[in-house]
């Protein structure tokens, strides 16, 4: 996007193309590079919170994360090891689409999700899949629940994709899971069924183990 200003052609950051203020009272917009600190941290804390988080089950992403809660040494070092591999996601293509608390005042608003869309998982030579993008992960606060913004963060994706000119967006999602099942399957996702060609995408992504079912909407 290109902005004149007293004739000088400005290239606005991906982050300042998109940024909106939501049905759920949140902000949403592009991340960029200085957000990727937070978003490790909520994905983290989404996907392998400590052992002493409130009830959840362990969850499809957890061993992805470096699973196991662990002491605060090791949570923080996978932190950062997250914050570079987002960076390197960032880099590659990824759409990683942020909700903040909208609040006035250039102070950093507190997160409250984020959901990471790319092209690479798509791109591994071990499957045969080649159409379409991957919504990798999509995290929402413990706090900031049940106010509709995965499926804002959902739809935001989804209008990517299409400006992206995909076919249409895959998903893993726990059997167990139901919300997000209901979430998906109400925004138009569709089972797949077992198959060769799917379970070789799912190994691909060392995500066999869980027994996930793949989703797709087509665009």
């Amino acid at each position: 996007m290109r902005v004149a200003v007293l004739a000088v052609a400005l290239v606005l950051p991906a982050s300042a193309a998109l940024c909106s203020i939501t049905a759920s009272g949140g902000r949403l917009r592009l991340a960029s590079s200085d957000d990727l600190v937070r978003v490790a941290q909520l994905q983290l804390d989404t996907f392998d919170p400590v052992p002493d988080t409130p009830a959840e089950k362990p969850s499809l992403l957890a061993s992805l994360f470096g699973g196991g809660g662990g002491g605060i040494a090791s949570r923080k070092a996978r932190a950062e090891r997250l914050t570079l591999e987002l960076g390197n996601r960032l880099a590659k293509g990824s759409d990683i689409y942020l909700v903040e608390e909208a609040q006035p005042g250039d102070e950093l608003r507190p997160l409250l999700g984020a959901a990471d869309l790319s092209e690479q998982e798509m791109l591994l030579p071990t499957h045969s899949l080649a159409e379409g993008l991957y919504l990798s992960s999509m995290a929402v606060d413990a706090g900031a629940r049940r106010r509709g913004i995965g499926r804002e963060m959902l739809q935001a994706a989804l209008q990517r994709a299409a400006e992206r000119g995909a076919s249409g967006v895959f998903l893993h999602v726990e059997k167990a899971n139901e919300p997000a099942l209901r979430l998906y399957e109400g925004e138009g996702f569709v089972r797949l069924p077992a198959s060769p060609r799917y379970s070789a995408f799912t190994s691909a992504l060392k995500l066999s183990q869980k027994e996930p079912l793949l989703l797709f909407k087509g665009l």
